[in-house]
């Protein structure tokens, strides 16, 4: 990269939460949440970024979007939040509701063409879509604009990469040409529910695999640095290991 933010910056990335699963066990789906809100307490992410699917379909109890609330904001930190093909129906109503209001630091993207959202204290750029039609016409990641002047620059996209492992047809594809466009820092990607690594270079395009079972099975998330001198790495962080270790 030709120019880099002027401060750094940790992140903490996630996807695919799906919190009020009601077909699996949904005590899962909360606990590795909680894990996940636990460790990031302990680690110190400067922003949380969810990188779609946080719920697991439209018809959430208000009970389960109030403890998902509740546990984001215990973070006291900025949480940018990406609807994906789960969730788009549900985070618009809490986008226009009340409720969210209570919650000051969380913030939802809304817009199926692309939205951008400005951290100026943190020196932070985000750019997303919400996905509202996941079919193969959707791609996640066309219309980002030209990288910002200033600071860091996180794309979130929530689809499938178009590769030997996936063809994309099942709907929002991210072609290798959208991939190689991208001039931001990172890009926080959800839909796969395993980590994977897509590149690690220029800038680093990683799916951070589903909260509960991102490393073979296991509850997990991703770190990511932003270092004016370094630069921008990632490591993958084990969330149950984490949570056991703030517990010791």
């Amino acid at each position: 990269m030709d120019r880099a933010g002027d401060q750094p910056v940790r992140l903490l990335h996630t996807a695919d939460c799906h919190i009020g699963n009601f077909i699996l066990d949904g005590d899962r789906e909360r606990d590795a949440f909680a894990a996940l809100i636990d460790t990031a307490i302990a680690v110190g992410p400067d922003v949380l970024v969810v990188a779609g699917d946080l719920f697991d379909h439209g018809r959430v109890s208000d009970e389960v979007i109030g403890w998902t609330l509740a546990q984001m904001s215990r973070l006291d930190r900025p949480v940018i939040v990406l609807p994906g093909n789960h969730d788009y129906d549900v985070l618009m109503r809490v986008a226009a509701g009340a409720e969210l209001a209570e919650h000051p630091r969380i913030t939802i993207i809304t817009d199926p063409v692309g939205e951008t959202i400005r951290l100026p204290e943190l020196g932070l750029t985000f750019w997303g879509r919400a996905l509202e039609d996941h079919t193969p016409d959707y791609r996640p990641l066309i219309g980002l604009p030209d990288r910002p002047a200033e600071g860091w620059c996180v794309a979130l996209g929530h689809g499938l990469v178009v590769d030997p492992l996936n063809s994309g047809g099942r709907g929002s594809p991210i072609f290798p040409a959208d991939v190689e466009a991208v001039g931001w820092d990172y890009v926080a990607l959800g839909h796969v529910h395993l980590h994977r690594i897509i590149r690690d270079r220029p800038a680093p395009v990683v799916y951070s695999g589903a909260t509960t079972m991102a490393y073979e099975g296991q509850p997990g998330a991703v770190l990511v640095e932003f270092d004016p001198a370094t630069g921008v790495s990632f490591e993958s962080i084990d969330l149950a290991a984490s949570r056991e270790n703030v517990a010791g």
